[in-house]
């Protein structure tokens, strides 16, 4: 299962940020993930998941989860 937005965008390998890792978590509380299933855990274990993605233009932004399918 995966988190999907409210703009129905989900958590998939594309959501790696320019450095590698994945950015997980509220803004200025994000963990840097590097590997795609334990930042997929980590998600899991949220009561909100949330997670940075890139926009249309490329540009990464925090969204909150808002289901699980």
């Amino acid at each position: 299962m995966l988190p999907y937005s409210r703009d129905g965008s989900t958590f998939d390998h594309s959501c790696r940020y320019k450095d590698g890792l994945f950015r997980i978590g509220a803004k200025g509380r994000e963990d840097k993930v590097a590997s795609y299933s334990a930042a997929l855990a980590l998600l899991a274990a949220m009561p909100v998941a949330r997670w940075r993605r890139p926009n249309r233009n490329g540009n990464f932004g925090i969204v909150r989860g808002c289901h699980w399918a």
